[in-house]
């Protein structure tokens, strides 16, 4: 398998390259064995969010610890140093640069795969997993940073953390994205049964639009951990108590006879300008 580099030339086209004989830009993936027919299905999508694309490619047909048609998928961190060739025999070489998962008996893990958008709305792109052999299809959050572990075995998915399982479906099917159906701002799936019969139709098919869903939580925990009990108990009466005392009798300040300011021995000043041009009005 091939990835490559687009390099568009100034003249506003792209130059044709012959994979047999032309050195490119870009670099190659190769399968880990015989017959595991890697490529019959590829995604793009940046799971682990540090802004490059990774590269997702299947192995449906894989063996995998003795379970015959397992199926397995690869995900090969994108990054600005990507080696020149992938061998798959040996991967990942370690955490930082992807992660492989892997299915039970009879999978097919991987014969389909697709971006799922952001269906959990928590920004970062999701990935859709189609497994026929099991009638599943997994939908895989992205993770900052990756998944954390080198190999994902499916049969032990956990639904919730890791992301949902939708079970049900003939064998033949797609799956894929489909933006905003129902315009809530969230990435919703499609996920089509080719083969399913419906209403006595033999093998008429069916296709389910499911809705994206915000899920995500803060990553912020409360600073004080709420107790069984409240820490104080209620009390009958105000723990505050008024700041003065009232008295039963009033102050025992007394009115007095006389103002405690005497007057002055001459009036103000008065304007007899003022005066003078009231009287003239009359």
């Amino acid at each position: 398998m091939y990835v490559l580099y687009t390099n568009p030339s100034p003249f506003g086209g792209f130059q044709d390259i012959d994979l047999l004989t032309d050195s490119f830009s870009g670099f190659t993936i190769l399968g880990a064995a015989a017959s595991d027919y890697i490529g019959m299905s590829v995604a793009g999508v940046d799971i682990n969010g540090d802004g490059y694309s990774d590269v997702v490619v299947g192995a449906s047909t894989k063996v995998v610890s003795g379970r015959a048609s397992a199926g397995a998928v690869y995900v090969v961190f994108g990054g600005p140093s990507v080696p020149g060739v992938v061998d798959l025999a040996a991967f990942p070489a370690s955490p930082s640069t992807g992660f492989m998962i892997y299915g039970g008996s009879n999978y097919l893990l991987g014969k389909r795969l697709d971006f799922a958008g952001d269906v959990n709305k928590d920004g970062i792109a999701d990935l859709l997993i189609r497994c026929p052999g099991a009638s599943k299809t997994f939908v895989l959050y992205g993770q900052p940073y990756g998944m954390g572990a080198s190999d994902l075995d499916f049969t032990a998915f956990q639904s919730g953390t890791m992301g949902f399982e939708i079970s049900g479906g003939e064998y033949e099917g797609t799956v894929t994205a489909v933006l905003d159906v129902n315009g809530d701002q969230i990435d919703d799936i499609l996920v089509s049964s080719a083969e399913d019969s419906v209403r006595g139709r033999h093998e008429a098919g069916l296709s389910y639009v499911i809705y994206g869903r915000a899920i995500y939580q803060s990553s912020r925990a409360p600073t004080t951990a709420p107790t069984a009990n409240p820490s104080k108990p209620p009390t009958l009466f105000p723990t505050r108590s008024p700041t003065t005392v009232p008295t039963a009798q009033p102050s025992t300040r007394t009115p007095t006879v006389h103002p405690t300011t005497n007057p002055t021995a001459s009036p103000s000043p008065v304007s007899y300008t003022h005066l003078r041009a009231h009287e003239t009005g009359r």
